[in-house]
């Protein structure tokens, strides 16, 4: 796990279960611009306490609503505990919600904008050794960030930019022995198994083989698993069951229980 989201269990819920993971969803993309913004100048963590106060003011993130809000809306706003009371950050939620519908006009979806600034439209993966390795923008975050200023969107510069790229899962940043990283590598489409594979699993966990590729689908997917890579092979661990897949090929070699 990265190191950055310690022991607090609001924080490592976020960083199993969100962080990184590749979010197409309009709405979604809207409340973590909306989020990011708000940090500006202050911890990830406080927002994060504070979300669905954000979500209870600003609609569910329905950006289309939050487009139509006005100024006693934002006098409102500016008296609720649920936030941060800041008039401009709050002001600039609403503007960047209108401006958001523009881009959705024009692009089809806030994800294909977003997407059209990277070469060959493909997200990033990092290599991140340590946290001392961990990226605080780039080129790409430099451009968006800059165009966006040029749309009107505020409180949106490059840093605080890239560290959406990073929540929204544009830039997969997770540290190299991360357990999210191992399992962003993994396309459970490509997950395959071959007769000895079969026959090693049914013996080992008494499931039919029709079974076996959706069970296994369902063991990747699990937030509870856990993944570790050891040279050719990755190994799924939930409850007493450990998972062993090809890391080149994806075919599942075998299964099987744990003692004790």
């Amino acid at each position: 796990r990265c190191d950055w989201c310690g022991d607090d269990p609001l924080y490592v819920k976020y960083h199993d279960e969100e962080w990184g993971r590749v979010i197409t969803d309009d709405r979604t993309l809207f409340e973590f611009l909306t989020l990011e913004s708000a940090q500006a100048g202050l911890s990830w963590i406080t927002i994060l306490r504070k979300r669905e106060g954000y979500r209870k003011a600003f609609l569910n993130f329905d950006f289309e609503k939050v487009a139509e809000m006005t100024d006693d809306d934002e006098e409102r706003l500016y008296r609720y505990d649920g936030i941060v009371r800041n008039r401009r950050k709050i002001h600039a939620a609403i503007t960047n919600a209108r401006l958001f519908s523009d881009i959705i006009a024009e692009y089809g979806s806030f994800y294909k904008y977003i997407i059209s600034f990277f070469p060959e439209r493909k997200r990033v993966v990092n290599h991140v050794p340590d946290m001392s390795s961990l990226p605080v923008s780039s080129p790409v975050s430099d451009k968006i960030s800059r165009d966006m200023y040029r749309r009107g969107f505020r409180f949106f510069g490059t840093v605080i930019c890239y560290s959406f790229l990073q929540a929204t899962g544009f830039i997969d940043d997770h540290l190299n022995d991360c357990h999210c990283k191992i399992m962003t590598q993994i396309n459970i489409d490509k997950i395959h198994t071959t007769q000895l594979g079969e026959e090693r699993i049914t013996k080992n966990l008494h499931i039919g083989r029709t079974e076996i590729i959706s069970y296994c689908r369902k063991m990747i997917l699990d937030n509870s698993s856990v993944i570790s890579r050891k040279g050719k092979n990755w190994y799924i661990t939930n409850g007493n069951v450990t998972l062993t897949v090809n890391a080149g090929s994806h075919t599942i070699i075998t299964a099987h229980k744990i003692s004790g």
